[in-house]
């Protein structure tokens, strides 16, 4: 005598209960792949877009213009996590008035670490009113939990270019200058 539900045996019943439990307990690794992902690409996002303002303030304004992290959104910490300032530095002291700031992010909703190391161990970067770099070398952007996997590296020129590194070895790991890949 053969059981039946809806067509399907009790066995073909149970078998498709099972496959489908095991389906569907991969969704939520998925999805937080999915999510951690697009953390990662708006976290770069942003940061790349405030440099290529910060470079167009300096032709448009015909000023050398600054960009740093702040925790106060006027004084310039190489610590700090909170908001990305962008401001004419009009006496040289890497303190943003009223006045010189152009633009302020807030970015501790991001969860991101930033380590901005460049030309003279700067943590800073500015350009010059023809829009090449005074400050250039390398940007780090990590998420808050230093997971590599969703950390990127962007690299600024003396011309004032900006890329994103590559993954070259195609691990799921951006290299850094020495080809290694980026600690967080």
């Amino acid at each position: 005598m053969k059981l039946s539900v809806m067509g399907f045996t009790l066995i073909e019943s149970m078998i498709s209960i099972a496959i489908l439990v095991i389906i569907s307990s991969l969704a939520p690794a998925s999805l937080e792949n999915i999510i951690s992902k697009n953390l990662r690409a708006s976290r770069t996002d942003n940061f790349y877009t405030a440099i290529q303002f910060t470079r167009n303030s300096a032709i448009n304004e015909k000023a050398i213009m600054t960009l740093c992290m702040s925790n106060d959104g006027t004084v310039c910490d190489k610590s700090a996590s909170k908001y990305l300032i962008v401001f004419n530095d009009l006496d040289n002291n890497k303190t943003a008035t009223a006045v010189e700031i152009k633009q302020l992010l807030n970015i501790s909703d991001k969860k991101t670490l930033i380590s901005i190391k460049v030309s003279g161990g700067r943590n800073y970067i500015r350009f010059r009113p023809d829009g090449t770099a005074i400050d250039f070398g390398r940007i780090k952007i990590c998420p808050s939990n230093k997971d590599n996997y969703y950390a990127d590296e962007l690299i600024l020129n003396y011309g004032g270019r900006l890329r994103i590194a590559d993954d070259i070895d195609n691990d799921g790991i951006v290299e850094g200058k020495d080809g290694a890949n980026i600690i967080c």
